[in-house]
């Protein structure tokens, strides 16, 4: 045998790097690195929950054509449970009360 153990018989011998510390540009490349994947994850949560469920957000006009009647808007509203029955009475008696008459002109 040459002297050296069987798992370094070539004669080389490891080498170990002293570190002393972790310089602040490694902080900040670790630091935005960590941003970016929680911005990735919150934009990925944030797809998912928007697509089915209670996370889901219609708007209030959704299945509803453009230029349509607004008491049909309201009734559409009321029967997806978006309103409350109250709100539905107000915005009914709302939509059919007669318009105000404006005053005459001052003379």
């Amino acid at each position: 045998m040459n002297g050296y153990p069987p798992w370094n018989r070539g004669g080389f011998e490891p080498v170990y790097i002293h570190h002393a510390g972790t310089s602040p540009l490694e902080w900040l490349l670790f630091a935005l690195l960590l941003v970016a994947v929680l911005m990735l994850a919150a934009i990925l949560v944030s797809r998912l929950a928007g697509r089915s469920g209670r996370w889901s957000r219609t708007p209030a006009t959704a299945g509803v054509a453009p230029g349509q009647d607004p008491l049909e808007i309201l009734r559409v509203r009321y029967a997806r449970g978006e309103i409350s029955r109250d709100d539905y009475l107000q915005g009914t008696a709302d939509l059919t009360a007669p318009l105000p008459t404006a005053p005459p002109p001052p003379e």
